[in-house]
């Protein structure tokens, strides 16, 4: 006795189209909950990958050596902005505390949330650049950090500087949690010392040339702590068109 196709009992052949046929299908609802846990486990360990011809010139490891650097300086220079905004905020709490009737605690909330933002939006922002690239995750956070400088310089009460230090936490996260992404897809692993060295060292140093431009500006009675912004803010606003350039695709 055969089966339509000629298999004995004993020995049936199942295609893969059979086999995926009824194990999608089934109508048992736990059954189901396990295939769909199956499937984004298998994702999860075998991701989608893009494969580049040899020589192709999409590949950043094959951007020219210009336009590598190019990138690199762009990438630490987001850094430098990320790592030295955290620091040269709190140097003008003399003249915030003063001018906004607040008090030392509430001045250094704002130093706390932006350290909050920085930590918890990479979790979520570190997939979109994978979904949809990199480029448009630097454009959109140098811009809306140059936003933030201009909302603190601007506020009239302590909890406008306290949100808006958040929201330039989570988006200058970018400057620090994408560059050694960005440098690891355009240098090979035998040239990227250099650029990995470069990127931590304006991660560090930044800690320490923010509070201390920033404490001069506040020593000077005419600028204080608003001023502080406004300068931060003229450097981030030169640096945004730089980020619309195609060496940051």
């Amino acid at each position: 006795m055969t089966d339509p196709r000629g298999n004995t009992p004993g020995n049936v052949e199942v295609t893969a189209e059979d086999s995926n046929t009824s194990f999608f299908q089934s109508e048992d609802p736990e059954k189901s909950v396990l295939l769909i846990f199956l499937s984004l486990l298998l994702t999860l360990c075998y991701p989608n990958q893009i494969n580049f011809e040899e020589g192709d010139r999409r590949n950043p490891i094959n951007f020219t050596r210009r336009r590598k650097w190019a990138i690199t300086v762009m990438a630490c220079i987001a850094t430098f902005f990320a790592s030295s905004i955290a620091g040269a905020y709190n140097m003008g709490f003399d003249s915030m505390t003063r001018d906004l009737n607040c008090t030392q605690f509430q001045a250094t909330i704002g130093l706390s949330v932006y350290a909050l933002g920085f930590g918890l939006v990479p979790l979520v922002s570190a997939s979109f650049s994978e979904e949809f690239g990199r480029q448009p995750l630097y454009i959109v956070s140098v811009f809306m950090v140059t936003l933030m400088f201009m909302m603190v310089a601007l506020a009239k009460n302590i909890q406008t500087v306290i949100v808006a230090r958040f929201i330039q936490g989570a988006f200058g996260s970018t400057g620090s949690t994408m560059v050694g992404g960005t440098i690891a897809d355009i240098w090979s692993t035998k040239d990227r010392g250099l650029p990995m060295s470069l990127f931590a060292l304006v991660a560090m140093g930044g800690t320490g040339v923010g509070p201390a431009f920033a404490g001069w500006i506040e020593m000077n009675t005419r600028l204080e702590w608003r001023w502080i912004q406004w300068i931060q803010m003229m450097f981030a606003f030169v640096s945004l068109p730089l980020s619309f350039h195609h060496a940051l695709f």
